[in-house]
């Protein structure tokens, strides 16, 4: 099995993160990456009417 670049690695993760969203039109999911180290996650979360 190949390893796999850190771009592709946090791409990933923000993949996986975004995967847990509520929002049914759109998920969207980010990172932030400081030294190699992930220091937060976030989800777009949908608020109903």
């Amino acid at each position: 099995m190949a390893r796999v670049d850190k771009i592709n690695y946090y791409l990933n993760i923000a993949q996986t993160v975004a995967e847990r969203g509520t929002c049914l039109r759109n998920n969207y999911g980010s990172i932030i990456v400081k030294n190699d180290e992930i220091i937060s996650t976030r989800i777009l979360w949908c608020t109903t009417r």
